[in-house]
């Protein structure tokens, strides 16, 4: 098993390779994450059979509903976001206005094999807490297991000209307060988290255009996810 920690644009990718021996179909996987404003209107619908199964049966995570569209229309003051089956746009544009409420938190597009992980965080990384020492002084830790905010994990199980089967873990992380430390009144100890989880299978056609939408008090998290085939190099 190998991994790969990328930093892009904010977040954290990790990449898990769990294939042994012959050579797997690569795909290219894109993503664009935006941060909304809480109070946002939004319409979306899904068109298209992707075969949505959910572990344990409910699609909310931390309680709040999580949905997948091929098609949406918000407004979002003098902002209007359209996606069909094949683009998504801002005001007919690649990218929100710079002086919107919108926030664009990345693009990363990742090169991934079949039954090859890839993993997504919108909270920037690892988290980090203070420790003392015996000696007195304090040393920074790191918990590479732990990534605050929204992860989101992929593996494609399979794949066939016209569909793929798509695993997708979802994970929300919030850091819920501090350990004290003694003689300490900045909240720097370790953190106690609230965790949430959903894990969901998909069937999603190449090269399409799929939303992922979450919303919490902080505010809604928009994810456009399209995923298609690398064609194949020819041999030396």
């Amino acid at each position: 098993m190998r991994r790969h920690l990328l930093s892009v644009s904010g977040l954290l990718v990790v990449l898990t390779s769990t294939a042994h021996g012959q050579q797997q179909p690569t795909f290219r996987a894109e993503f664009s994450i935006y941060r909304l404003p809480e109070h946002t209107s939004v319409s979306t619908a899904l068109t298209e059979d992707i075969g949505v199964q959910a572990e344990g049966g409910e699609m909310t995570l931390g309680g709040v509903d999580f949905c997948f569209f091929t098609i949406a229309d918000l407004k979002i003051g003098d902002v209007s976001f359209k996606m069909d089956r094949s683009t998504a746009t801002w005001n007919g544009q690649a990218n929100p206005p710079p002086d919107s409420d919108i926030h664009i938190l990345g693009k990363p597009e990742i090169l991934l094999c079949a039954r090859e992980k890839a993993r997504l965080n919108t909270g920037g990384g690892p988290l980090q807490y203070m420790v003392r020492r015996d000696d007195g002084l304090f040393e920074i830790r790191t918990d590479d297991e732990l990534c605050a905010g929204l992860t989101i994990e992929l593996t494609i199980t399979d794949a066939e000209a016209d569909r793929m089967k798509v695993r997708s873990m979802v994970t929300l992380l919030t850091i819920a307060g501090r350990q004290a430390i003694d003689g300490v009144e900045l909240s720097i100890g370790q953190p106690i988290v609230e965790i949430s989880q959903m894990a969901v299978t998909l069937s999603l056609a190449p090269g399409r255009p799929y939303g992922i939408l979450w919303g919490s008090s902080h505010g809604r998290l928009l994810v456009i996810m399209k995923i298609s085939p690398e064609e194949s190099q020819p041999a030396d």
